[in-house]
C-alpha cells in the first residue's frame, strides 16, 4: 500500500491535534469561583454579598460548603437567583474585611468598587 502524499499526513496530523486539544480544554475542571460586586450588614447582623451573573452554579455547592466549613461563619447561602451570598456569623465581632480575606480561600473573588 503506497504512504499518502505529504500534505494528507499534515492535515492529518494537524486535525488529530486540534482534537486532542479541544478534548483537554473541554474536560478541564472549571474553576470553581464567583464574584462579589458589593459586601453589605443587614440591619439583623447578616452579611450579604451580592454577585455578579453566576457562569457556573455547579460550582454553588463546592463553594457554600467551604464557607460553612470557615470558622466564624455560623451558616451561609449561595441564592443564584438573587445572585447573593446570605452569612450568619457566630460572633459579632467579626468585620466585613476579615470576613472578605477568609472567604477569599473559598471561592468567592472580590471586585474593587473603584
Amino acid at each position: 500500500m503506497p504512504n499518502p502524499p505529504r500534505w494528507i499526513r499534515s492535515s492529518i496530523f494537524a486535525a488529530f491535534a486540534v482534537g486532542i486539544t479541544l478534548l483537554v480544554l473541554s474536560s478541564s475542571p472549571q474553576a470553581q469561583v464567583l464574584y462579589v460586586t458589593e459586601t453589605e450588614v443587614a440591619q439583623d447582623g447578616q452579611v450579604i454579598m451580592h454577585l455578579e451573573p453566576i457562569e457556573c452554579e455547579a460550582c454553588i455547592p463546592g463553594i457554600e460548603s467551604r464557607l460553612n466549613e470557615l470558622p466564624s461563619v455560623k451558616s451561609a447561602a449561595i441564592d443564584a437567583h438573587s445572585r447573593t451570598v446570605s452569612i450568619d456569623l457566630t460572633e459579632s465581632g467579626v468585620s466585613v474585611d476579615e470576613l472578605e480575606s477568609v472567604a477569599s480561600d473559598t471561592g468567592l473573588i472580590f471586585r474593587s468598587s473603584d
